[in-house]
């Protein structure tokens, strides 16, 4: 046996590789996407072509809308279900090694034998827990929200290691849904590089983790990283080809005949649903001709926020709603109705979450309606107002609505005249939410309509004035030229002649959105219309994957895929939070020089918390805790402190301590909500 995996590993060496793989781990849904090394074959993987098999029905197929028809995507919808009594408290690596699939297409005991549920049937659920998305249990502070699972065997339930978990449940992904799809299940794994696409805020000893599991857990012969951010940079630096769409194809002439040939630099903007990612790479010549194409990463900022926040905006002005027309509701139904939007319980009633599935729906349709000057082009949806409000009933009494049809019908008709699961065509801002405010004193579904623009302006705010700001503050730290010249940088940034910028994610689909970003960018004289693109739906997706395949296939080096950005520093639990002496920050310029270190050192001994953001800071600022932005690491004692960063090994030290489990980007114990709703409520059996 010893012989033989020696015999493997000693190929897997060998072998040179003949297929590239991006492998997408989104918020929403997963996608791969393959070519052959010498182009003869490349598409999408067909993520769901087992489903059916390992189901044993038909599942609930993640669809997507291609001319105005709805098919079965490529991709995998990311409703993860952990599953009680199938694997021991502690998971051996057998577990991430398990084969569901035979390559004749029959399915192997693999499936019912792992802790994880990829598909269920239409209209029903799977018991057990559900994970978030793949994404967001690797983060820190995920820990709370992880489902308890029974062992097997049975005995006390237990909360898997969320690290744990995403390695295991990408290797499975990888052996059996990637591996073995239609498309791959012919190709020795050998001869596959594996690109896996991740969000800016995993940390840089996240990724490597990972990596490193896939590479002695998944078969293939290596497994590299990518940005999602980076990934979309290098799709739109790809040759132009045939199947590229015209405004893609478009874009990237315009990139080949900019006017300044002598630079180049590429923004991305990747607003998902879980993260929001942003990137700016510069593109240099080679030094020689057998030197690779270089690129320097200029700056990146990552946040724990995206789609998912407005989302939950959107839900609880819905909620408020729904708060409000209870009582006339219960007056109808002749009971108390126990239903929210929000709640979060550890079960509810199967009609209780087809609801919310079905305000979901809603959402993400009036999320796309919403015009740049925030008119509402999709007030309401009959149909789906109507489910929502028979479940609701449902959850009082089964057959009440059969055994009330009239009853039911006046009361759906009067509630949708007034308003009922519906937005204004036009949500005020400005002086006029002014006015609302002071002539709609006493009517509170006028308020609740202010409250609902206040908050996207806010999110707006955030997810892109500030972000954009940060990513300019960034690529100023990194000039002296720039100190004191925050404005000149952005300009430089955003020349026109060299400097183009690509959307994508909820940032695409989104006008508020989309205004917002051209109107910061507009700031900069930046023209909008032929030094941008926007990639919307299933192609933003495809963008991610095609641009990982298409970096490494280029085989451009990222001079600085090492350099540490943001901020690490030290907060004193004995300071007033807030004060000067508070917050010491480390100076980063020295992390990542030939010294590699920094020291601050606090007036008193006591404890203090290592943190790191993804921003910058200026004098007289403060990091925020739960902000998206700021996550807590670890706690040392002391009053000196020294950060020191091994970067051939990157693992990072404070007072020789090695800091073996690095947080996120964003700390989220706090917000998580807003990322996971509503795939945390768990429906009832």
């Amino acid at each position: 046996m010893q012989e033989a995996n020696s015999d493997k590993t000693e190929k897997q060496r060998t072998n040179e590789i003949s297929y590239y793989v991006a492998l997408d781990l989104g918020s929403e849904s997963m996608s791969a996407y393959f070519e052959e090394k010498d182009y003869s074959k490349f598409d999408m993987v067909d993520l769901q072509a087992h489903a059916k098999t390992l189901l044993g029905q038909d599942p609930e197929y993640l669809m997507e809308e291609v001319e105005n028809l709805q098919k079965k995507s490529p991709r995998l919808r990311t409703r993860i279900f952990i599953r009680d009594r199938k694997q021991p408290s502690s998971l051996s690596l057998n577990h991430a090694k398990l084969d569901f699939i035979h390559k004749n297409g029959t399915k192997l005991p693999g499936y019912d034998e792992s802790l994880f549920g990829l598909f269920a049937a239409p209209n029903t659920w799977v018991l057990g827990g559900m994970m978030p998305n793949p994404k967001i249990p690797f983060q820190y502070g995920a820990q709370e929200i992880i489902p308890e699972v029974e062992p097997q065997g049975g005995g006390i339930k237990v909360k898997h290691n969320p690290e744990v978990l995403i390695q295991h449940l990408t290797a499975q992904i990888v052996r059996n849904l990637v591996l073995l799809s239609p498309e791959l299940q012919n190709v020795d794994p050998s001869s596959i590089e594996l690109l896996l696409t991740v969000p800016n805020v995993y940390s840089l000893p996240h990724v490597e983790s990972l990596c490193s599991f896939l590479q002695t857990n998944s078969g293939v012969k290596t497994v590299r990283a990518v940005s999602e951010s980076d990934a979309a940079v290098y799709f739109v630096l790809d040759l132009p080809r045939n199947t590229d769409l015209t405004e893609v194809s478009e874009f990237k002439g315009r990139i080949r005949n900019r006017k300044d040939k002598d630079y180049l630099r590429i923004v991305s903007i990747d607003i998902g649903r879980g993260t929001t990612d942003l990137s700016a790479i510069e593109v240099k010549p080679p030094l020689n001709s057998q030197s690779p194409q270089n690129l320097v990463r200029l700056a990146v900022v990552g946040k724990s926020d995206g789609g998912n926040r407005l989302s939950y905006i959107l839900a609880e002005y819905f909620n408020k709603q729904f708060i409000h027309f209870r009582p006339r509701i219960e007056s109808t139904l002749g009971k108390s109705v126990r239903f929210s939007f929000l709640e979060k319980e550890p079960t509810i009633p199967t009609p209780w979450s087809e609801a919310i599935v079905a305000l979901e729906t809603l959402i993400e349709r009036i999320k796309r309606s919403i015009t740049e000057k925030h008119y509402v082009g999709l007030q309401s949806d009959q149909t789906i107002t109507n489910r929502i409000l028979s479940k609701i009933c449902q959850l009082t009494d089964p057959n009440w609505q059969d055994n009330n049809a009239d009853k039911f019908q006046a009361l759906l008709d009067e509630l949708t005249d007034q308003g009922f699961l519906s937005l204004p065509d036009y949500l005020p801002r400005g002086l006029r939410r002014w006015w609302w405010q002071i002539f709609y004193k006493s009517n509170r579904l006028k308020q609740i309509q202010c409250d609902l623009s206040i908050a996207i302006e806010k999110y707006v705010q955030e997810n892109v004035s500030e972000l954009l700001s940060q990513l300019v503050q960034m690529y100023a730290a990194r000039d002296a030229r720039y100190t004191s010249k925050v404005r000149s940088a952005g300009k430089d940034l955003f020349d026109h002649r060299c400097t183009f910028v690509v959307i994508l994610g909820q940032a695409a689909q989104l006008a508020p959105i989309r205004s917002a970003i051209r109107s910061k960018l507009s700031e900069f004289d930046f023209p909008w219309e032929t030094n941008m693109l926007c990639l919307d739906g299933p192609i933003a997706k495809e963008a991610c994957c095609k641009g990982a395949v298409s970096y490494a296939r280029s085989k451009a080096k990222l001079t600085n895929d090492d350099e540490l950005m943001g901020t690490f520093g030290m907060l004193s639990r004995v300071t007033p939070f807030g004060s000067e002496q508070s917050f010491k920050m480390f100076n980063m310029s020295e992390i990542n020089s030939a010294r590699s270190s920094s020291q601050v050192s606090f007036p008193a001994k006591s404890e203090a918390l290592l943190f790191y953001s993804s921003r910058l800071y200026t004098n007289g600022e403060s990091p925020g805790l739960f902000d998206g932005y700021t996550a807590i690491i670890k706690t040392f004692e002391g009053s000196e402190f020294t950060f020191r960063y091994d970067r051939p090994n990157r693992k990072i030290y404070v007072n020789d301590i090695l800091v073996d489990k690095l947080a996120t980007y964003g700390d989220i114990q706090e917000s998580i909500y807003y990322k996971v709703w509503p795939e945390v409520l768990k429906p009832m059996q």
